[in-house]
């Protein structure tokens, strides 16, 4: 899971990494959580690589 802008807003939300990219001008392809959509995501974005950052996790 990692954060990312989503595009033509300002707001970082929750999304699912569906591909990687492979050179540094490559852009991830994200699923990003929608619940108006049956299976709870989007179909999948590509956003470039400095949009997307790793979801913090909660310390215990």
């Amino acid at each position: 899971t990692v954060l990312a802008l989503y595009p033509q807003t300002t707001c970082f939300y929750k999304a699912i990494v569906d591909e990687i990219p492979i050179h540094i001008h490559d852009e991830y392809s994200l699923y990003f959580e929608d619940s108006s959509y049956p299976e709870g995501y989007a179909p999948a974005i590509k956003i470039p690589q400095r949009y997307v950052i790793q979801c913090p996790t909660k310390k215990q």
